[in-house]
Formats: structure tokens, C-alpha cells, sequence
């Protein structure tokens, strides 16, 4: 006999949040996500960043910004961490609880 798991209802599932993040000047991707997820764990550390949730997603990059996702609870935490990027000027543009509206945030 098979158990089936139940599925989560959606008031136990993590709230997320999405930060669009403009950034001033020319960088690669690469260099600025190794950067971003580099503030971050200088700012957060190990277990502050596991429980953030925070990761820069990397499809949703253009020229103008990329958007960060995170837990509802710690986007301060995040929006504090990226004041500490090295060479890199990043700014808020808005925070969302939808990922299409944060793209549109940043013209993508």
C-alpha cells in the first residue's frame, strides 16, 4: 500500500519576494552574480543565507538589472548586503511578490 503525501497548502508555503536591482555601469553576468551571492554571504553569512532564500536569478538578467529572490522576511537584510558589492553600484528599483512584475521593474 502506497502513502500519499499531502501537498503543502499554500498559507505553510514560504512567502517570497522579488528585489529589482538596477545596476550602474558595464559588468559581465558572471561578475555580478559571483559578486552579489559574494556580498551576501560576507553580509549574512552561512545560516542567514540559507534562511534568506537569496539568489540572484540569473534568466531574468539584462543590461539595466537583474532581480533577486528572497524570503519576505529578509529583504532588508538583502537590499543592506548589496551596499557591499565590491566595483559594483546596484540599486533598488522596487520590490514585488511577482516575478513578472520585478522583470518589468527592469525593462525585461
Amino acid at each position: 500500500m502506497e502513502i500519499k503525501i499531502k501537498p503543502l497548502r499554500p498559507a505553510h508555503k514560504e512567502k517570497k519576494r522579488y528585489i529589482a536591482m538596477e545596476v550602474m555601469g558595464n559588468t559581465s553576468k558572471s561578475a555580478l552574480i559571483m559578486a552579489m551571492n559574494k556580498a551576501l554571504l560576507d553580509y549574512l553569512g552561512e545560516l542567514g543565507l540559507a534562511q534568506a532564500g537569496a539568489f540572484p536569478l540569473p534568466e531574468t538578467y539584462t543590461k539595466d538589472g537583474i532581480v533577486v529572490r528572497t524570503a519576505h522576511n529578509y529583504v532588508d537584510h538583502v537590499k543592506a548586503a548589496f551596499t557591499m558589492t565590491d566595483g559594483i553600484i546596484l540599486q533598488t528599483k522596487g520590490v514585488s511578490g511577482l516575478i513578472s512584475k520585478a522583470k518589468a521593474l527592469i525593462g525585461g
